[in-house]
Order: structure tokens, then C-alpha cells, then sequence
């Protein structure tokens, strides 16, 4: 289950090295030239040359291929079997291939290599197919095998030979060799061998690989084959751990009769793939050093488990056992109704998986729906843990988040509420939205050291971390995973639920198994504080509790706590105090005065407020604080109290660090020029505003020098200015300068700067 660095090799095949060695005792005192030799093609004999090539990814995920080669010759005749796949093949164990007859006075066995495997990206995943050439050589006949990675298509085996033969495949501890054949046989000459490619085609689960061949005594005979293959989405090659091709039913009969024909009906399921193990064996029963497995999970490779098998693990620590139920949408483990009962006869805590394979939401609730029928079928009570096992390449897209929502609503809806996940860190860590869907605490995280000397991914719910344990009377290879959150395996339904849980699509919360609603509820490990509704479900957005407005992060459930918020749909910037309540009216943020409608909650930005009980208007500039002092509002220069911040209108202002004295009007913008304030004329400068007193200024569109006195205002009539008699006009405050005028009858005289004379 994973990018587990892991090749699952043939388990059971380690003890192949004496089959060869009897079956071709077998043959050579049974048969003449024309006998047929058994061969185990992974296992050499005594007198076999075998060279192995592999090329592994950059993953080290190796996939093989191998092409195996025997010839067998006589005096008279050369004999050469050219066996090529019709469909990708994993290697699968000696007892998953059963019900193998053969009826043939003279056989010939072809064993089943390391098949090619047509690998799809899960785990980015490239496989070579690496040649395997192997010579046997016994007196008097060479025989010379060889398989072949081609596509899956349609074959037509052509077979030459001088006795009938018929093709067995699949005994106990023999891995069958799968799909289509090239045979060929020539007499006193060499014929070549023609490729067919194998046309591969949707069935659905179930379907048999039928293999049809028709053998006579003559030298040109044809062996057809026609092989239906049960894939579906497509041939994914990148599965899970000890899932790999799970192959049962297998059945051949041949027929004494000269001419024979051979029928052997393969159910198959979904090939899987080899993960090149780059663990360390793992001994249960030893305390070697490493991270203590408490739990197993098992699939057919690990088919005819008992309850004393079960009784073992559990004597060497292992508490719980995790059940392959079914893959994609057309595949049922046909073992697990007995492992599930005889684990937990065992005394074990039970959870299921299924293999996924959707790519979009659509298919995701499809395959849901084909769970849970799997899991009626079976009979898995709904309380029982159900984990998706998501690693498969036809999952990995931007839609995989939403897929797997789409996946665990479906599950809900049909009952199954106690959902885990399953995936490895690379998958996670190039899709981390599928994290999202559910607790962390709900987590199977699979990564894989060499050396598991320390515990990993404590952040999840449980770790996998080999694929190579070992149990003392058991032949499997078990994957071992260490569980942090037991409440995982417990039983009971949401009963037994803590903490955060992911149901129906909607995040919730558990406390003593009873569901929290109406309430909020600190999340210590992600820092926040979320609430739930009275369905118990975790909101988002804007939400009123309570009779106050409060926001919650939309993606993250977090509520807005001392935080600013914009409200897009309402084109508004809010703010919730530390309480998590909407703001309103003045509000001293940050050392900041700064204001929020008292209607809306919306922020005042580049904007004048009336504050009615304080009497004054003020001003909040661009990031919403309120401005002090002279301020260029759109243009126009203003001023605002320093403490206070009100507007200063129809009012005079000292700005002391220009050493002046400045008029703002009624609507606050400071005044420049000629201005009668409060009946008086008085003077601004026109560029800096400061107001002219004890000065004399030239009005020039009115052709006129006027005197402003030491307020400000324009004088008239006689005035003393520096120990001079002047004189200005009483209406139009212009000032008499170098002409004589009479004044109450009397003349006088005034120089050129407008003294007396």
C-alpha cells in the first residue's frame, strides 16, 4: 500500500530451488526428444545460467521483466516456446493460483517469471523491462523458453511440433505464466516467432482470461488466444503493498488425444505493482531495535490465514488487522469475510480498506456507492473503521481534494462514518488538500526508512513504515504499522469518536463520543478556535451567535479573533475584537482611533465621520486611523486637532512650526487671499495661507495697498503705523499715497508712502 520502496517479490517461491531439480528428473526418464521439462524459470538448476538485468526508477521502484530462455534439442529436432503477456502480471503467491489439471501424457510446464508490468505514475514510477536469460541444458534435449513484455493486444500463437504437447500453467508454488503465448516447434529447422500484440479490453470483475489453444501433430499448428482484461479505469500497475495481483480459479485441461487442446479460464483482477523494498526484515517476535508494530494489514497475498495465525501475531504485539475488502470499482478480495472473522476470533481489532482509483468527483461517489455495497455484501458493521487507500496514479489531479470529499460523503451517506485515510508523504506532499478532508488523528501515513529506529509521523493517526516483517510460524511478509490513535479501531460507531472527525462532508467534533453543537472548541495542535452549529457541523463566514457577528476562516474554520476581515460580497472592511465580535462605532486598535459604521461594522477609510456626542467631525485616512494635525486632504490643506482630531471650521489655527496663522472655512479647507471673516476683511497669503496683520498688502486686480492691522483686519481712515499719520479709505480701505485730499474740509498732503506731510 504505498510508494512503499518495496518489490513484492513471489513470497511463497523461496523454496522453487527443488522443483525444478524433480519435475526434470521427471521428463528425462519419462519421455524421448519430445518430453516436456518443467521448468522453473526464477529458480535455476544445478546446470542453469541465469543473468538478471533490473533498472529501477529513481525511486528505486523497480518493476521486472524478464525473458527467459531454454532450449531443448535432440539429434532430429529443436523445440523453441516463446511466451509473451497479454496484460500486465505481478507476481502472485503459490496459493492464489489453485485447480491446475492436466490430462496430458506429455507436459510441458511453463513457469512464470517476474512478468513485465505496465506501470502508471502513482508513485511516478518508470519500469524497464529487464531480460532474463536462462539456459538449462540436460541430455539429450535442450529446451529454451522466453518471455517476452509486449502490449496488451491479441496474439496468435503459431506451434510446431512433432508430438502433441499441451501447455500447463499454474501448480502450487508455481506462479502461472499469464495471457498469451508464442509456441513454436520446428523439425530439423529453425522457424522464426511472430508477435501478435494482444488487444486488452474493459471487463468487468470476474472476467476469465481465456486461453484457447489448438495443438496437432503437424509441423504448422496455431494457438489463438483471446484475452479479456478486467481493468478498470485502465491498467494500473502502481497498487498497494501486499495487493498485488490477485489471481484465483485458475483451471487447465488438456486432453491425451494426439491433438490437444488446452482451456484455462484465469480470473484476474487489477495488476499491481512491485515496490522495490529498501526495508530491513523485521523479526515481530525479536527486539531488534525498532518501532514497536502494533498492527498489520493484509489482502489475498496473505489468503488462508487462521485463527492460531492470527493468535500468533497477536502473541508478538500486534493489536489490530486491516482487511483489503475491494479496488476501484469491480474488485472484492474473495478471502476477506474469513480474515475479518478469524482476526477477530483472534481477540484483534478489525478495519477494512479499499483500494481507489476515481479521478474526478463523479467517480468518486460512484466508487463510494460500490464500497459500500462491497461492505453490506461482507457484512462490515458501519461502525467499523473503512480506510481509503489513496495512492493509485489515476487519482493524482488538482480534483483530488474535492474527489475525496465527494468519496467520504457518499460513504456517510450510506453509513459508513468512521473513515480513515490512507497515503504516503510524497502523495501528501504533492496534493496536501487530501490532509485536509479529514483529522489528522484519522491519518494512515505510510513512509518508509531503512532502519525504523524512531518514531515517525506522530502527527497522524498511525504510521506504516515497512513492508517486511516476518512472523515466527507464519510464511507471509506482513506490512507493519505503528498506531497512535487506537480510537481508530474502536468500535461502537460515533460513540467511540474524539476530537475532530470528518462525517458527511462536514467536519465535526467529538467529546466522550457525543458530537459537540452550538459550542465552540479550541483546537490546541492547529491553533485556532472553531464552533459548531446545532447540526454539529464546523461553520464558515460570517456567522451571527449569539445576536453578535462573527467570522469564521473559510477554508480553515477559524474564527476572526482582534483581526481585520474584508468582506468581498459587501465590499467592506471589517474588524472582530478579541472576543470575535464584529466591531462597531470608535475603536482604539493597535494605539489607532479608528471607526467601524455603526450599522455595517464596515471601516471609515479616507473619510469623514460626525462624531454626535463628542460634537466634532474627524478624519480616517487610507488604512482607517484617525489623522491629527494639518493634513492635504483630496487637494485642500486641513487641520485636525492633535488630541482630539476634530476638524478644524470657520476657525483660526496657529501652526506654530511655520510661525503662522492660518483660516480654515466651514467646510475645513484652509483659506488664501482677500476674506471677510465675521464682517471683517483680512488677507491669506496665497500661497501659504498665513495671515496678514500689522502688514500692508498690494490688492492688485483692485489697483489698491491696504493695511492689515494686528488681528488681522483691513483698517480705515487715519492710523499711526510706526510713528506715521496715514491714512486709508473708509470704504474701500485703500491707502493715500503722494496726492493731497481734503478730509472734513480740511487738505492734506501725503508723500509717496502714503505719510502725512
Amino acid at each position: 500500500m504505498m510508494e512503499k520502496k518495496r518489490f513484492k517479490m513471489y513470497k511463497a517461491g523461496k523454496k522453487w530451488v527443488f522443483a525444478p531439480i524433480f519435475f526434470f528428473g521427471l521428463s528425462v526418464l519419462g519421455t524421448t526428444s519430445a518430453s516436456a521439462d518443467t521448468v522453473q524459470s526464477a529458480t535455476p538448476s544445478s546446470s542453469s545460467q541465469q543473468q538478471i538485468q533490473s533498472i529501477d526508477d529513481e525511486k528505486q521502484q523497480a518493476i521486472q521483466s524478464s525473458s527467459v530462455s531454454l532450449t531443448n534439442s535432440s539429434s532430429n529436432s529443436e523445440r523453441t516456446v516463446s511466451s509473451s503477456n497479454s496484460q500486465p502480471v505481478a507476481t502472485v503467491k503459490s496459493n492464489e493460483v489453485s485447480n491446475v489439471k492436466n490430462q496430458t501424457s506429455t507436459t510441458l510446464t511453463s513457469a512464470k517469471t517476474s512478468i513485465p508490468i505496465e506501470n502508471d505514475q502513482s508513485a511516478n514510477r518508470e519500469s524497464s523491462s529487464s531480460q532474463a536469460k536462462t539456459s538449462v541444458s540436460s541430455s539429450p534435449s535442450k529446451v529454451q523458453v522466453m518471455n517476452f513484455a509486449v502490449q496488451p493486444t491479441q496474439s496468435t500463437t503459431q506451434v510446431s511440433k512433432a508430438s502433441s504437447q499441451a501447455v500447463k500453467n499454474g501448480s502450487k508454488g508455481t506462479p502461472k505464466v499469464a495471457q498469451s503465448s508464442l509456441v513454436k516447434d520446428a523439425k530439423s529447422s529453425s522457424q522464426s516467432v511472430s508477435n501478435t500484440p494482444v488487444e486488452k479490453s474493459i471487463q468487468s470483475e470476474n472476467s476469465a482470461v481465456k486461453n484457447s489453444t489448438s495443438v496437432s501433430n503437424d509441423s504448422n499448428m496455431k494457438v489463438s488466444q483471446a484475452t479479456p482484461v478486467n481493468l478498470t479505469p485502465a491498467n494500473d500497475a502502481q497498487l498497494k503493498r501486499s495487493t498485488s495481483t490477485e489471481v484465483s480459479n485458475v483451471k487447465a485441461t488438456t486432453n491425451s488425444t494426439s491433438t490437444t487442446q488446452a482451456a484455462t479460464q484465469t480470473q484476474q483482477v487489477m495488476p499491481v505493482s512491485f515496490a522495490a523494498s529498501g526495508t530491513l526484515s523485521i523479526d515481530i517476535s525479536k527486539n531488534q531495535g525498532y518501532v514497536t508494530p502494533d498492527t498489520v494489514d493484509i489482502s489475498s497475498y496473505q489468503p488462508n490465514m487462521s485463527v492460531s495465525d492470527f493468535q500468533q501475531l497477536k502473541k508478538y504485539g500486534i493489536k489490530n488487522v486491516i482487511v483489503k475488502t475491494s479496488q476501484y470499482s469491480n474488485y472484492i478480495n474473495p478471502y476477506a469475510t474469513q480474515q475479518i472473522q478469524n482476526a477477530e476470533a483472534a481477540g484483534l481489532n478489525v478495519a477494512v480498506y479499499h483500494y481507489a482509483g476515481f479521478a474526478n468527483p463523479d467517480q468518486a461517489t460512484q466508487e463510494a456507492d460500490y464500497l459500500a455495497g462491497v461492505l453490506q455484501k461482507l457484512n462490515v458493521p458501519k461502525d467499523m473503521a473503512v480506510i481509503c487507500d489513496l495512492e493509485s496514479g489515476y487519482t493524482k489531479n488538482d480534483q483530488v481534494g474535492s474527489s475525496l470529499s465527494a468519496f467520504w460523503k457518499e460513504l456517510g451517506n450510506r453509513g459508513y462514518t468512521n473513515q480513515v485515510l490512507y497515503t504516503y508523504q510524497s502523495y501528501a506532499s504533492q496534493y496536501p488538500q487530501v490532509l485536509n478532508t479529514i483529522a489528522h488523528n484519522k491519518i494512515w501515513m505510510a513512509q518508509y526508512p531503512y532502519a525504523p529506529t524512531n518514531y515517525w509521523n506522530s502527527q497522524y493517526g498511525a504510521w506504516q513504515y515497512s513492508d517486511n516483517g516476518h512472523c515466527p510460524g507464519i510464511d507471509y511478509t506482513f506490512d507493519l504499522s505503528h498506531c497512535y490513535n487506537p480510537s481508530i479501531f474502536a468500535r461502537g460507531g460515533q460513540a467511540a469518536l474524539n476530537g475532530q472527525q470528518f462525517v458527511n462532508g462536514h467536519w465535526q467534533f467529538y467529546k466522550n463520543g457525543q458530537a459537540v453543537r452550538n459550542q465552540y472548541v479550541w483546537i490546541g495542535n492547529q491553533n485556532k478556535e472553531v464552533y459548531y452549529d446545532g447540526n454539529g457541523n464546523m461553520v464558515y463566514g460570517q456567522q451571527k451567535i449569539n445576536g453578535k457577528w462573527q467570522y469564521f476562516d473559510t477554508v480553515t474554520g477559524a474564527q476572526a479573533k482582534n483581526q481585520y476581515v474584508w468582506i468581498a460580497n459587501q465590499n467592506k472592511e471589517v474588524y472582530y475584537d478579541g472576543l470575535g465580535n464584529m466591531a462597531y462605532g470608535q475603536q482604539k486598535i493597535n494605539g489607532k482611533w479608528q471607526y467601524f459604521d455603526t450599522v455595517t461594522g464596515a471601516q471609515a477609510k479616507n473619510q469623514y465621520v460626525w462624531i454626535g456626542n463628542q460634537h466634532k467631525e474627524v478624519y480616517y485616512d487610507g488604512l482607517g486611523n484617525m489623522v491629527y494635525g494639518q493634513q492635504k486632504i483630496n487637494g485642500k490643506w486641513q487641520y485636525f486637532d492633535p488630541i482630539t482630531g476634530a476638524q478644524a471650521k470657520n476657525q483660526y489655527v496657529w501652526i506654530g512650526n511655520q510661525h503662522k496663522e492660518v483660516y480654515y472655512d466651514g467646510l475645513g479647507n484652509m483659506v488664501y487671499g482677500q476674506q471677510k471673516i465675521n464682517g471683517k476683511w483680512q488677507y491669506f497669503d496665497p500661497v501659504t495661507g498665513a495671515q496678514a496683520k500689522n502688514q500692508y498688502v498690494w490688492i492688485a486686480n483692485q489697483n489698491k495697498e491696504v493695511y492689515y492691522n494686528g488681528v488681522g483686519n483691513m483698517v480705515y481712515g487715519w492710523q499711526v503705523i510706526d510713528g506715521h499719520k496715514q491714512y486709508f479709505d473708509p470704504v474701500t480701505g485703500a491707502q493715500v499715497k503722494n496726492t493731497t485730499i481734503t478730509i472734513d474740509d480740511k487738505k492734506y498732503t501725503f508723500d509717496r508712502v502714503g505719510n502725512l506731510i
